[in-house]
């Protein structure tokens, strides 16, 4: 789903030269279907941070889990995460 975000948040900048702050606004342009994301994920999704230049969205693993973290993804597709053992 981060992949969905970032071609619709490229999507958004071609049509407005500013990034989507929230996954609701990318949705509202009918670039991304908030509906698709079930309660049974094990990822909850949301966008961090955006502005004309950049943004960050990240999946964050949801509990119970054996492990807890997150994926993230900025604007130049660059992913990055931090995992560690749920305790």
């Amino acid at each position: 789903r981060l992949v969905a975000v970032l071609a619709a948040q490229r999507v958004y900048w071609v049509r407005h030269r500013v990034f989507a702050s929230s996954l609701e606004e990318l949705d509202q342009a009918g670039l991304f279907d908030l509906h698709a994301i079930g309660e049974d994920e094990p990822f909850s999704y949301e966008i961090t941070a955006a502005d004309g230049g950049s943004f960050e969205s990240r999946a964050v693993r949801r509990a119970p889990s054996t492990w807890k973290g997150f994926l993230s993804v900025d604007q130049s597709g660059l992913l990055t995460d931090q995992f560690v053992p749920d305790r």
